[in-house]
């Protein structure tokens, strides 16, 4: 995330129905750091990747992450992490305790595009008032979004987060999407299937999702090209066609670019894993 500065919030003592929020950061690694060594805490810790790469360890089970990857480590459990690109990892850190000891979550999930969107909206908003004189209002809105901020990786956490947001026209552009051949698919078509001009559609969409319409095909390629290149049947420059490039070198710089490993490299990495 560009432009982002270091946030902490320290000493918080958030509560609400259960939900305790001790402590809520964004920090970078330091880029000569290359491994985390195993620690533990007495209390829980979600873990939200908003940029880089690498191996996050969780009790002894190793799991790949990439921006928008969630873990969530119970207290007590140990936990490391490697960094896999020269990227620096940026991640959101939210520190927890929960009265239900009975609550169970899902060790590592995934963020969708508009959630991970909403959550930088959240994180942005907390860096502008981090720094300011804040009055009892101010002070009031940021309790509430770091409840909000917790509550949204905790519900992914748990399997809960239902999307109740009315999207039609961005729910119109996926079904498009998933519909089409991507081997062929243009901006062009996808408008001509929509039916909006391209400024109109993306402030619609970007109002809906966050994203524009390239950043909705995008998405889309990559997952394709992911899913491509776990079979080992296929090769690289075979998974890359099927998901709309025909130049394989433009293919390898774009996929490095989204997650910081070359396809052959990503691909290996799921091998290990």
């Amino acid at each position: 995330m560009k432009n982002f500065r270091p946030l902490l919030f320290e000493d918080l003592q958030v509560e609400s129905s259960g939900l305790a929020v001790l402590r809520l950061c964004v920090n970078q690694h330091l880029p000569e750091v290359e491994w985390v060594q195993t620690h533990r805490h007495d209390f829980s810790q979600c873990l939200l990747y908003l940029s880089g790469h690498g191996l996050q360890q969780v009790d002894g089970e190793n799991y790949s992450v990439s921006a928008g990857s969630l873990l969530c480590v119970p207290a007590g459990v140990p936990h490391a992490f490697e960094k896999r690109s020269p990227q620096v990892p940026l991640c959101l850190v939210v520190d927890f305790q929960i009265a239900d000891s009975a609550v169970t979550m899902q060790p590592v999930s995934r963020l969708n595009a508009e959630d991970l969107t909403l959550m930088r909206q959240r994180l942005s908003w907390l860096m502008s008032v981090s720094e300011t004189r804040k009055d009892i209002a101010i002070q009031a809105r940021e309790a509430a979004a770091v409840l909000d901020v917790a509550g949204i990786l905790l519900a992914v956490a748990l399997g809960s987060l239902k999307n109740k947001l009315a999207r039609p026209v961005s729910d119109k552009v996926r079904r498009a999407i998933k519909n089409g051949e991507l081997q062929t698919m243009t901006l062009a078509n996808l408008m001509e299937q929509i039916g909006l001009q391209k400024d109109h559609l993306n402030r619609v969409l970007k109002r809906e999702c966050g994203l524009t319409l390239s950043q909705l095909l995008a998405e889309a390629r990559l997952e394709k090209a992911k899913t491509l290149l776990c079979n080992l049947k296929l090769q690289v420059q075979e998974a890359g066609s099927a998901a709309g490039f025909e130049d394989r070198n433009y293919f390898a710089r774009w996929f490095r670019k989204q997650t910081g490993l070359s396809p052959r490299d990503w691909r290996n990495e799921q091998l290990q894993g």
